[in-house]
């Protein structure tokens, strides 16, 4: 515990106790095997990964492939998952997977070619589309699919993590519980 002292009129002291038990603690949560820590945020995370594929439009399918947990093993981050989409470059489509989930997320308002623009063309499902004050890109209404996967499956990974890292100790071969 600690708790606060008064010195002189402006000063103030905090006086900390249990350091050392602390310490010792923070030591013997260390040795906690991080495989199975790592194996519980990944089952806790996965219904995520469905949902937010279930909730992506599926024109070319690009977008559904590339959500996914992105670093599920790497040792690193022993006690990290990352979900979403995969920007690695899969070289397919005009638009980057980046680009594709923010226009998917936000939407994207009407376009239209600045005077003297260079590119007035978009291949568009295998079709070249001039784009032209007469013709311009359309605007695209917002189709959230990461922010509801989260919403809804948050309180659940939570819970279901924090009754897992107490399994793995109560299981483990630590001495913080006494």
């Amino acid at each position: 515990g600690w708790r606060p002292k008064q010195m002189g009129k402006w000063k103030h002291k905090v006086e900390i106790r249990g350091h050392e038990d602390l310490k010792d603690d923070l030591k013997a949560l260390s040795e906690i095997d991080k495989k199975q820590v790592k194996d519980l945020l990944k089952k806790a995370t996965t219904p995520m990964v469905q949902t937010m594929k279930a909730n992506v439009g599926k024109k070319s399918g690009r977008l559904a492939k590339s959500i996914k947990l992105l670093n599920p093993d790497n040792p690193k981050f022993p006690f990290t998952v990352l979900v979403g989409p995969d920007y690695t470059p899969d070289n397919k489509g005009t638009m980057t997977i980046a680009a594709l989930a923010s226009v998917q997320e936000y939407g994207a308002v009407a376009r239209i070619p600045r005077k003297g623009a260079k590119y007035k063309k978009v291949l568009i499902g295998g079709k070249w589309i001039t784009m032209s004050k007469n013709k311009p890109f359309k605007a695209i209404p917002p189709r959230p699919f990461f922010r509801p996967a989260v919403d809804k499956h948050q309180s659940t990974i939570v819970e279901d993590v924090y009754f897992g890292v107490q399994k793995i100790i109560l299981n483990s071969k630590t001495k913080i519980i006494k």
